[in-house]
């Protein structure tokens, strides 16, 4: 059950906002989460969410889950790289760099040691099944909301989300977390590189036996 209250003294309103944002996320998940909730949690105004968290829900919920960046703007990359001089990435390298953007640039934003923000992300959602349906819940619809436009069959979208979800994870294990010396070493986009190709594979129903 979600609690709330004031705290009394001095008060850092966006922090408390962000913690109970990670207590209601963590207790029901993304989807049921409101931002009365939260609100209610936090002992503010709903209209303060708004005024400190312009993007609303999502990005409030990239902040409370240490993301440090609103993982739909993964595969916007896609979209400004097809606008610009040379050869677009392909949607599996614009995911894979903005994943890995994403937690990098979480870490400078902080200022702490590279990979913290995957560790402390993982931990949270290794801590509570609700939590890890909540991170579920959010990258379907943030990122998959704009991959699913790219002419996946229905059938095959569940599939795909998850064996995406599963290189993404394992990459960023391997370079964050077992610290592997060349995915710690690589640059982004090499890593993009390497890894695009498999995503692709996946989102393009390749995995397929039958395919």
């Amino acid at each position: 059950m979600v609690g709330k209250g004031r705290r009394p003294g001095k008060r850092d309103t966006r922090t408390e906002i962000i913690e109970a944002a990670r207590r209601v996320f963590g207790q029901v998940g993304y989807d049921r989460a409101s931002l009365r909730a939260i609100a209610s949690e936090a002992g503010v105004d709903p209209a303060l969410i708004h005024h400190y968290f312009e993007g609303g829900k999502p990005t409030l919920f990239a902040e409370s889950m240490h993301l440090g960046t609103d993982p739909h703007a993964v595969v916007e990359q896609l979209d400004r790289a097809a606008t610009g001089a040379g050869p677009a990435p392909t949607l599996g390298q614009a995911i894979v760099a903005g994943f890995l953007g994403m937690w990098d640039s979480a870490d400078a934003q902080a200022d702490v040691a590279a990979g913290t923000s995957f560790v402390t992300f993982v931990q949270a959602a290794s801590a509570s099944p609700a939590a890890a349906d909540a991170v579920r819940e959010f990258l379907a619809e943030r990122i998959w909301s704009k991959a699913g436009a790219q002419d996946i069959a229905p059938g095959h979208r569940s599939r795909s989300q998850s064996l995406v979800a599963s290189q993404l994870m394992g990459l960023g294990f391997a370079r964050y977390v077992l610290r592997l010396e060349t995915l710690v070493d690589a640059p982004a986009d090499d890593l993009a590189a390497w890894v695009g190709p498999t995503l692709d594979r996946y989102i393009a129903g390749l995995d397929d036996p039958a395919a």
